[in-house]
């Protein structure tokens, strides 16, 4: 089973993730904590170790070649010779003051050089490393959606209409049967956090919710991912089962617009777990090697796949049938 698989033969994260994270570290971008977790992982891990040494020599070739001149004795002297002579001619004082802005406009270019080399740098090491822990929630969300097709063989069946008629509504009930342990597992670090604390709300909660207060649970309750909102198969609607398919998507990034990327990661792709384990950062929003649309049903609806291999994943607050009455 994928759960199984995942965790006995977890890999940890690649050296792109291990590389931006080693990066955030040396430029002073991480917490003490999480400088202390780097520290503990370059001392326990061959791979951290491995990476972090190449990394090191990298910055030690800046300095490859560099020699030292010492500066004659008597520059001090000098220097404050030239500045206290008073200035004897006019052209003198131009010539001055044309050198001094000459040195002024030489250090703006060089600033601005090596802010054009490293800042980009620094922005995309931490988006990545944002990706990188995103695929990581996804991929607990995976095994907890094994563990729980185990006992039930079919992913988390969203009610047609009530209060529990919603997206969202799969990890409440990972939360709630215990196979998902941490609420923030359907946080996303792409998504500028509220400030508000989170936790999905227990299915109690939502049956005794009504109005506006109903309406803010459900879209919250699934975080900021989206999910499969079921298919119907044979002329009645039901909850996906796994068939090993390679594109048919079960949670995503949640998207703003169904028919636009998530403006996460850079608005240029979002992250994507599939039925057969695997999770892909995609840049359309067609599943890969097919026209499916991932957001959108065959009859263009955010709403439930209107064939079994209809894949649809909608935000938390989305229903598998909008007209029903909830």
């Amino acid at each position: 089973m994928m759960g199984e698989k995942n965790r006995s033969e977890d890999p940890g994260p690649d050296d792109q993730a291990i590389l931006a994270r080693l990066l955030e570290y040396s430029f002073g971008e991480l917490s003490e904590a999480e400088r202390a977790e780097i520290e503990r992982r370059i001392q326990d891990d061959p791979a951290w170790r491995a990476q972090w040494g190449e990394l090191q020599r990298l910055f030690e070739l800046l300095w490859v070649g560099e020699q030292v001149y010492e500066p004659p004795g008597d520059l001090v002297e000098r220097t404050l010779a030239q500045i206290e002579q008073p200035a004897r001619a006019g052209n003198l004082c131009f010539v001055s003051s044309s050198t001094r802005w000459l040195d002024v406009v030489c250090g703006m270019a060089v600033c601005l050089v090596l802010a054009l080399i490293f800042f980009p740098a620094v922005v995309n090491s931490r988006e990545l490393a944002r990706r990188t822990f995103c695929q990581e929630n996804l991929r607990q969300l995976g095994i907890a959606l094994e563990t729980y097709i185990e006992h039930f063989h079919c992913l988390p069946w969203i009610p047609e209409r009530g209060q529990l008629a919603f997206a969202g509504y799969v990890p409440v009930v990972l939360r709630h049967a215990q196979y998902l342990t941490e609420d923030s597992r359907v946080l996303c670090p792409g998504v500028p956090a509220s400030g508000q604390p989170f936790s999905i709300p227990p299915p109690a909660e939502l049956l005794a919710a009504r109005g506006t207060r109903l309406a803010h649970l459900q879209r919250m309750a699934g975080g900021h991912f989206a999910y499969n909102l079921g298919v119907i198969d044979g002329g009645r609607y039901r909850a996906a089962w796994r068939e090993g398919r390679t594109w048919f998507a079960w949670v995503s990034d949640a998207p703003l617009v169904p028919d636009r990327i998530p403006p996460i990661h850079g608005g240029r792709g979002f992250n994507v777990l599939f039925e057969d384990g695997h999770i892909q950062y995609v840049c359309s929003c067609r599943a890969p090697g097919t026209q499916d649309h991932l957001l959108r049903n065959y009859l263009g609806l955010v709403a439930a796949g209107m064939v079994k291999d209809d894949v649809v994943l909608g935000r938390s607050e989305a229903t598998p049938f909008p007209d029903a009455a909830r």
